[in-house]
């Protein structure tokens, strides 16, 4: 379907469907990265989304939110899980990359997660602005511009990103089906206060070896106060329901990782836990993996002190045993929303 044609096609789906119409205008290219701005709590947001190929407006489309991290330049994001787009179009899924305030020069681009420890004293701005109602915002726009399904509505996000996975899982439940935070832990306030929200499906990815954020947790004097990989997944399984040991999986370890030029070794534990309500439980546990998203290249490793020029060592090691974003994409997809719990 032609540009054209698409735009001219929301229009008549907005004023036939006019409960779900909404004041944004998505003019689009199928098979492309977009950009959209969209007027928020004040402020003109922006909003990168990637509409699949062959897009049909009659049906009705799965939408994944992946979510940058702290000073992250948004097309890095959109790089990393550039692999979910082929799938997408498989699948007819729309892939929405929310973009966060602040400025990358001034290391005050960043979301609100509500997390408290320090991050109202250091980013005073970010504290204030509404990012929950940015993105719950964003899926009503997706839903009356381009048919989203409410019921295959998923997030996932790495680093503050993952941070702000875990505030949208107790501040907005009732409108996902699933959710994959990586490289990062769940809020200690939001563990205290919430552990009889809603149950969701949860991926979590972490390193034992990242040096930015602790498997041990952090102190309120932090930028975000979070809780240890150990205290995270106690709360899920309170959350969710589950009880007893996981079933513990080696995953394939084809690749010997480099760091700094030398060998730096890294693997993956699969932990799982099923939920009679469907409300299933995967930590991928990095062993000596660093600040990362694990990907896979071809069968070689990845020095992160060297990546085309970006000395990412203080990011610790990457490991290149596993797809993730082609691991979360499944796991997402496996789950639909649940209205009765």
């Amino acid at each position: 379907m032609k540009k054209s044609n698409l735009v001219f096609a929301i229009l008549i789906f907005m004023l036939t469907n006019p409960l779900h119409a909404q004041t944004v205008t998505l003019d689009y290219t199928a098979g492309k990265v977009n950009e959209a701005g969209i007027d928020h709590g004040g402020l003109k947001r922006k909003l990168l989304y990637y509409v699949p190929k062959d897009f049909d407006l009659g049906k009705k489309h799965a939408l994944i939110f992946i979510i940058h991290g702290f000073n992250q330049p948004v097309d890095t994001i959109v790089s990393a899980y550039a692999v979910m787009q082929a799938k997408a179009d498989a699948d007819g899924t729309i892939l929405a990359y929310p973009v966060a305030t602040g400025e990358f020069e001034k290391k005050s681009f960043a979301w609100n997660t509500r997390y408290g420890g320090s991050t109202s004293s250091k980013l005073p701005e970010t504290a204030k602005v509404d990012d929950v109602g940015f993105i719950s915002r964003i899926i009503d726009t997706f839903i009356g511009n381009m048919n989203a399904d409410p019921d295959r509505v998923y997030v996932t996000g790495t680093s503050l990103g993952g941070a702000m996975t875990y505030a949208l899982s107790v501040c907005l439940p009732e409108r996902l089906a699933a959710i994959a935070p990586v490289i990062m832990q769940v809020g200690s306030k939001f563990a205290a206060e919430f552990r009889n929200a809603k149950p969701l499906p949860i991926m979590i990815i972490t390193g034992t070896a990242d040096p930015l954020v602790s498997p041990k947790g952090s102190d309120p004097s932090s930028m975000i106060s979070i809780v240890s990989d150990e205290a995270n997944i106690a709360y899920w399984k309170a959350r969710n329901g589950v009880t007893g040991d996981p079933i513990e999986i080696a995953m394939p370890n084809p690749v010997t990782e480099v760091f700094k030029g030398a060998p730096a070794p890294s693997s993956i534990v699969k932990y799982s836990w099923k939920s009679p309500s469907g409300n299933d439980i995967v930590w991928l546990k990095v062993i000596n993996g660093g600040h990362w998203l694990p990907t896979y290249a071809g069968g070689k490793a990845v020095d992160a002190s060297n990546i085309n020029g970006f000395d990412g060592s203080y990011m610790g090691n990457l490991n290149c045993d596993y797809a993730a974003a082609e691991g979360i994409y499944d796991f997402l997809m496996s789950h639909l929303r649940k209205k009765n719990l």
